[in-house]
């Protein structure tokens, strides 16, 4: 009795199911009811089925009971769940092969072409197909999870309000430099901690970055203590450092990519007329995301003593990154006869550089930077820090 009230309370055997990746076949057909909201189709004719699909178990198989559009979706969904997961080195490429579906027409003829974590028949075998890094399963799981709550009102992303995230800045790190993970004697103590307390991502970065740039990886290894010998590996070394501590990156990153590639394949998948290009202004004129970034004028200003040339190079990189999406404000201020002014402005990546700024091309200050000429500037009645700074201000 003990046991069964405990197995209740934890969340029933739904959670054990999920958690051993048995109910991740319920998955596929929920993803087209619940999420994508799809018509349903006509399901394929019983003759063009292969033969264990039209009779026992086989008649039960979700890649038997999809229409061709809902099985289309649902594969071009996932996969791009999967290669997600590939980039943010949460997956190596063996387990990315594993998982991902070669397509539509692939996963109609079913095992092997469907990954065993959607299989039915994968129900008779308790061994655990999900993957192995315990961040990888917990998003597989809560997104296989999540298909069972109440689905929202049927609707598409072109009648959807819009939606702004707003993330308030001080002075926290906006972005790791090469300075902080590598001293004169090597790698730092910050990047020898994170090498070893997430070393199965590491291990995948080195393969995602080894071969996008067509090196060994014992040559990257060998190269680990040594700071010339990641010169190439700067920009990707230094982004995977900082989504793993508590920076600005991580939570753009995180909030652009979570919502902007969500919306991205939603509209594809309910309107398949428009192109790439119309889409993403779509998903543009839904969805912003404002950093109001208090002491950008202070450190991006090359005039003043308090200019900082990472800070800028990092926040330029946010701008090249996630343009699409992100927009700065700051406050400004304005010496004048009559005292100081302030302005609340705001920039994007479509604003130019001021007029003797170079933009920083290479992260950590190989090269100057400066301010973005303003696209709105509005005059405040006064000074607007009150109190303690942030925690009183945001």
């Amino acid at each position: 009795v003990g046991a069964a009230r405990g197995i209740r309370v934890l969340g029933g055997w739904k959670l054990f199911w999920y958690r051993r990746g048995i109910g991740l076949t319920r998955t596929p057909p929920s993803t087209c009811e619940r999420v994508l909201q799809l018509p349903r189709g006509e399901r394929p004719a019983r003759e063009t089925l292969p033969a264990e699909g039209r009779r026992g178990l086989g008649a039960m198989q979700w890649w038997s009971r999809m229409s061709d559009r809902e099985l289309k979706a649902f594969v071009s969904i996932w996969n791009v769940m999967i290669y997600e997961l590939r980039e943010k080195d949460l997956l190596s490429d063996q387990e990315m092969q594993q998982l991902t579906i070669e397509s539509a027409e692939a996963a109609r003829r079913g095992p092997p072409n469907v990954p065993r974590l959607l299989d039915p028949m994968n129900v008779f075998r308790l061994t655990s197909v999900l993957p192995q890094n315990k961040e990888a399963r917990r998003r597989v799981v809560t997104f296989a999870r999540s298909l069972q709550m109440q689905p929202l009102p049927a609707a598409t992303v072109r009648t959807m309000p819009g939606l702004t995230v707003l993330i308030p800045h001080y002075s926290e790190t906006i972005l790791f430099s090469m300075n902080e993970l590598f001293t004169n004697m090597g790698s730092a103590e910050l990047l020898r901690y994170l090498v070893s307390y997430y070393c199965d991502e590491f291990s995948n970065f080195k393969e995602r970055v080894c071969d996008a740039m067509g090196m060994n990886e014992d040559q990257d290894e060998e190269a680990l203590g040594r700071f010339d010998g990641f010169q190439k590996f700067e920009d990707p070394l230094c982004k995977w450092a900082s989504l793993r501590m508590q920076t600005l990156w991580r939570t753009v990153e995180g909030v652009c990519r979570a919502y902007a590639r969500a919306l991205l394949n939603l509209s594809e998948q309910q309107d398949q007329a428009l192109s790439r290009t119309e889409r993403e202004a779509l998903v543009s004129s839904k969805f912003q995301v404002v950093v109001a970034m208090q002491r950008y004028a202070l450190f991006a200003d090359p005039t003043k003593s308090t200019y900082d040339i990472a800070q800028i190079a990092a926040v330029e990189a946010m701008l090249q990154a996630f343009g699409q999406w992100l927009s700065i404000a700051y406050i400004d201020e304005e010496q004048t006869p009559e005292g100081k002014r302030y302005y609340s402005c705001l920039i994007d990546a479509s604003c130019p550089m001021r007029p003797g700024a170079m933009t920083p091309h290479r992260s950590w200050g190989q090269q100057g930077g400066g301010m973005r000429v303003p696209k709105f500037s509005i005059e405040l009645p006064g000074y607007p820090i009150l109190g303690h700074g942030k925690s009183d201000n945001q």
